[in-house]
């Protein structure tokens, strides 16, 4: 018989009680509209669940129906919350958290993910990515640039890091929607601009014209 010797040292700093790491979901019924998502909330990509937050409020208050799931992780002094829970949008898998696998059941006609980056020399400040169609990602492009806030925008090409794209089926809002934007804000976007941003994201779901156009779509499936 072979044998084999098992070295159980623990590689990574155990957790101290700072570190925590949590996932919310809000949703109106059973509704496949429009889902907003941010995986990496509280200091891992700080402002986007507050974000998400905010674009579901703004649905809700609207009259129009909406979904919402968010985590959030928050690291200690042994390491950062980003370097302890960040996990891939592609990587992320519904097995691992109960309340994405409740919203994973429903094909959404419409979705949002807000993450964040740190941003490079020559980036821009906010990108529009995901597999929603160039007509929608010019939609929120206007929304924004509409703010004259000190922000460049841009629709991302293949030119840009394939972080900026999220144009994987992989991609967990590619998963939850048929129409899914992913949207990377630099840090100092978010920090001065959070709630504008979002407010501005959500202006562009809130509408008429797209209900009309999900409401057509579901009739004729």
């Amino acid at each position: 018989m072979d044998q084999a010797t098992v070295d159980a040292t623990v590689v990574d700093a155990t957790p101290t009680t700072g570190a925590r790491f949590f996932e919310a979901a809000k949703s109106t019924g059973n509704q496949s509209y429009f889902v907003v998502i941010a995986p990496h909330g509280g200091l891992i990509e700080q402002y986007t669940d507050e974000q998400a937050t905010e674009v579901f409020s703004h649905l809700r208050t609207a009259g129009f129906p909406a979904s919402a799931w968010l985590c959030k992780g928050f690291g200690d002094d042994n390491k950062g919350a980003s370097d302890r829970w960040h996990i891939t949008s592609d990587d992320i898998n519904p097995a691992s958290f109960p309340l994405l696998g409740s919203l994973m059941s429903r094909q959404f006609f419409y979705g949002v993910a807000f993450h964040g980056f740190a941003r490079q020399e020559a980036e821009k400040d906010i990108y529009i990515g995901g597999r929603a169609p160039m007509p929608l990602k010019a939609a929120v492009q206007r929304a924004l640039n509409r703010l004259g806030l000190p922000l460049q925008v841009k629709i991302s090409t293949g030119d840009d890091r394939p972080k900026f794209q999220g144009s994987r089926r992989e991609n967990v809002i590619n998963r939850l929607a048929a129409n899914g934007i992913q949207l990377e804000q630099s840090f100092e976007a978010r920090q001065s601009f959070h709630k504008e941003i979002a407010d501005a994201v959500a202006s562009v779901f809130a509408s008429p014209w797209r209900w009309l156009v999900w409401t057509l779509v579901s009739f004729f499936r």
